[in-house]
Order: C-alpha cells, then structure tokens, then sequence
C-alpha cells in the first residue's frame, strides 16, 4: 500500500499524516519521521541508510498522487508514449516496457528541467537580439534626430541671413526712394 505509512499503517494526508520523502527515495508519515528523528536514529526504517536530517522540517514533502485505477498504489512513474502518469501496477498491466517509453517520476522531472533550461537559454538569446535591435534603432534615431538638429540650425541661420539681407535691402530701397523724393522736392 503505497498510500499509507510502512510504520504507522496510516494513510497519508495533509496535516497529521504529511508523507515525506528520505534521500533514498523512501516515504514515510511526517509522525514517524518526527519519532525517529527526535531518537537521533538517522537511518532509513526501510534500507537503513544514514541521511543527515536531524528534523522533520528539513526532509523533503512527497507530492506523489494516488493511482485513480490502483487507488493504493502512488504514481511513482511517467509514461511518455501516453503523457500520464502511472503506478507499478499500470506498468504491468496497460503500459508494458515493450509498448511504452516509461521513467520514474524523477527522471521525468529532471528531463523537464533541462527542457526547461534549454528553453530560459533560449529565451534569453532572443531576449537579446530584440535588445541588441532595439539598440540599433535607438542610435539610428539619435543620428537622425541629431542631422535633424544641424539642419535645422543651418536653416535658421540662412533664414536669419535671408531676413537680414532682406531687411537690408528695404532699408537701402527706403533711404533710396527717400533720397530720391527729397531730390524731387528740392527742385
């Protein structure tokens, strides 16, 4: 019955009964973990394997689910051939090694973790070119906006000069028209 306590023969659940999983892969309720480790036994009850948690906060929570066909068997591993999880018993009955791709659940994770650094990695090349372009436009711009502002200046002093000439070229035709109506006077 993998959906209940090899010492205390409870069934797990989420607060008194909390399954926990030692280093070596083994589940027991978070009660006998906390009675073994208070006795200062280290070891696995099952293998006997020392393990360094000298509390039961410090061992690791198990999120394993039940078989909903095998309903006390935990879903230990992972069909790849059908994407679902399954228990010991599936692997025997409907997902055969000659079938079906199988792994742990472990493995599984593992693969998906890498999947998923791969993918971040990824991720963050493209995330870096966009930057890289993004920088290319914005230096574009400026140089754009930068010729924009010479020409601009450059436009403004001829149109200054041009006022200027021009407003020369009033004054001169004014003082000549003038000069030329007080010559007319005169005579």
């Amino acid at each position: 019955d993998d959906l209940e306590c090899e010492i205390c023969s409870c069934n797990y659940d989420t607060t008194d009964h909390l399954p926990q999983k030692l280093p070596c892969d083994h589940i027991f309720c978070c009660k006998c973990l906390a009675k073994e480790c208070t006795n200062g036994k280290n070891r696995c009850p099952t293998c006997r394997i020392p393990h360094n948690e000298n509390s039961v906060e410090e061992i690791e929570i198990s999120f394993l689910e039940g078989c909903p066909k095998h309903k006390k068997s935990l879903l230990y591993y992972y069909c790849h051939t059908h994407c679902l999880q399954i228990c010991r018993q599936c692997t025997v009955t409907e997902h055969s090694d000659s079938e079906c791709k199988i792994t742990s659940i472990k493995e599984k994770l593992e693969g998906s973790k890498e999947d998923n650094i791969c993918q971040a990695n990824s991720t963050v090349i493209e995330i870096n070119d966009i930057i890289s372009a993004l920088d290319d436009f914005v230096k574009k711009k400026e140089s754009i906006i930068s010729n924009l502002e010479v020409s601009i200046q450059k436009w403004k002093k001829e149109i200054e000069d041009a006022t200027k000439s021009i407003a020369n070229e009033i004054v001169a035709t004014s003082k000549a028209e003038n000069e030329s109506y007080q010559g007319k006077v005169k005579v």
